[in-house]
């Protein structure tokens, strides 16, 4: 199973993918909507919204909600109910053209992304749509990974 990183903006790129977001809200203005996944959104602890905090900072505690039970569950049952032949999108608003201040992506979908690779094996991660070039480099150790052909 693959599972695709992408924004709203893109998800027409990824038809054959079952997509859910992972945003606080949603585009209104695209003719459609996605299930929501609200404990993957970019909020803390206390589910307080993860905005105006420099990356590092942000990446701190967007690690610890994901590292919170209830969101490992709630990863781990929609994982688990994906088969091989169906992949699946997280989409977010994030996107270079969206994005000021920083060269490289700063968005939560990537930390999702090295969160399933860490803790779940034998799931192939794609970063599209600019978070195959994240703010945040990867740990020592870690493989880089890109965005892949399907």
């Amino acid at each position: 199973m693959k599972v695709t990183l992408t924004s709203f903006r893109d998800a027409k790129n990824w038809p054959h993918c079952d997509q859910y977001s992972i945003a606080r809200w949603q585009p209104r203005n695209m003719g459609r909507t996605w299930p929501t996944i609200p404990e993957l959104a970019a909020r803390d602890l206390s589910g307080k919204s993860l905005k105006h905090l420099e990356p590092d900072e942000f990446r701190i505690k967007y690690e610890d909600r994901l590292a919170n039970k209830e969101v490992d569950i709630v990863l781990r049952m929609l994982l688990a109910r994906h088969t091989s032949d169906r992949d699946i999108a997280l989409l977010c608003w994030c996107n270079p053209a969206r994005q000021k201040g920083y060269e490289k992506l700063c968005c939560h979908r990537i930390l999702v992304g090295r969160w399933i690779e860490e803790h779940y094996p034998g799931i192939q991660v794609i970063y599209a749509d600019g978070a195959e070039n994240p703010v945040w480099p990867k740990q020592a150790g870690e493989e880089e990974t890109g965005e892949t052909d399907d």
